[in-house]
């Protein structure tokens, strides 16, 4: 399992807590410059957060885009990436009951063009009004894509070690979604295999 964490003062922490737990860590920058100063002796995969995508993006193994807003713009680029907070898109909007932020024609295009699902733990984390409202609308997300067989990965950002969870955590988390052992298993070791 790898877990996606913020980078920063706490990167030696991490790495403790990750031999704790038996996980593989990715350390996520907000700034491309973050990742020059990291030491070459001590590389592990890192994955740039960002609005949109950028052509910065390209030293990283992975690109995190918080696709929260200008979605259809978004799932038009060619690039493959995982796409975070689609559920936060129009929590604002009249019709914010039924939109998940990922509609059939999206979820198509990320088949399409190789884009990964991301469900964003943190959502769940906070102490957020409209959480229940999140969860549907992720319960629905992850209905469309084992429709049409879309990859989806859980994405924790945790910004301090204590948040990291174990394997079995996360997969009983999966199985609030309804999501079988097996499936759980290919979501959590999605980014081992690649």
């Amino acid at each position: 399992m790898m877990e996606f964490v913020m980078a920063g003062k706490r990167n030696a922490a991490f790495l403790r807590q990750a031999k704790k737990l038996g996980c593989s860590l990715c350390f996520v920058y907000t700034q491309p410059s973050g990742q020059a100063k990291e030491s070459k002796s001590q590389r592990h995969p890192s994955a740039l957060l960002s609005d949109d995508y950028s052509s910065q993006a390209c030293s990283f193994d992975f690109a995190i885009v918080d696709s929260s807003r200008h979605i259809e713009k978004k799932s038009k680029i060619r690039k493959p990436f995982i796409m975070i907070n689609m559920e936060k898109a129009s929590l604002s909007g009249s019709l914010k009951h039924i939109c998940s932020g990922m509609n059939l024609a999206v979820a198509k295009d990320m088949k399409k063009t190789g884009k990964i699902y991301g469900i964003n733990t943190r959502l769940f984390c906070s102490e957020n009004p409209l959480q229940g409202l999140v969860f549907r609308r992720v319960k629905q997300n992850i209905f469309l894509c084992r429709k049409l067989k879309i990859p989806f990965a859980l994405i924790s950002l945790c910004e301090h070690p204590f948040q990291m969870r174990s394997e079995q955590d996360y997969a009983s988390f999966l199985s609030l979604f309804g999501i079988s052992e097996e499936e759980a298993s290919n979501c959590l070791s999605l980014f081992e295999t690649r």
